[in-house]
């Protein structure tokens, strides 16, 4: 059976403002729209504080605005922050056919498109290397410039390779 505890300072829901629970099938919590439209929003998660601001993280859902029929209706997901000192707004979406945007609402790139402004970079390390930003392996594009770059940023040899298959490499020095 289920346990809902709101306002509950400890006991059964281990002090949380809600708790839900379900031994059989995992607990689930189903935010609906009671209308006819095809598109806005249906559910939203919201986090802030009432002190200082009401909204600094938010996840929504909505209903994919295409749609004419309920034979295509669907739904994405877009995430919300806040920096200090700066506005709220989307900076991530996911679509109903999958495409994740970051700095985009659209994304027509699969399964990632990313949009950093005049300058937008991927930037990777893993748990052998540190983590700033002069580590790890980076790829930009400048729009200011019209160019790209693929760079080893801490050092290290570049491999490429086709079909599992060793093609070329660019030592450290050249």
């Amino acid at each position: 059976s289920g346990n809902v505890g709101i306002g509950d300072t400890g006991g059964a829901v281990g002090g949380r403002t809600l708790a839900l629970q379900d031994s059989d099938a995992g607990a689930m919590v189903q935010l609906w729209r009671q209308d006819t439209s095809l598109d806005g929003l249906l559910g939203s998660f919201t986090f802030g504080n009432r002190n200082y601001e009401d909204e600094v993280v938010a996840i929504r859902a909505y209903a994919h605005a295409t749609a004419t029929n309920a034979a295509e209706y669907g739904g994405y997901l877009s995430f919300y922050t806040e920096p200090p000192s700066g506005v709220f707004a989307e900076r991530m979406r996911i679509l109903y056919d999958g495409k994740v945007g970051i700095g985009t609402t659209a994304p027509t790139r699969a399964p990632l498109h990313i949009n950093g402004g005049s300058v937008t970079e991927l930037h990777m390390t893993n748990t052998n290397s540190a983590h700033g930003t002069n580590d790890g392996f980076m790829i930009q594009y400048d729009t200011s410039k019209d160019v790209g770059f693929i760079n080893m940023e801490s050092g290290g040899d570049m491999y490429w390779g086709v079909d599992n298959n060793l093609s070329m490499t660019l030592l450290t020095g050249g």
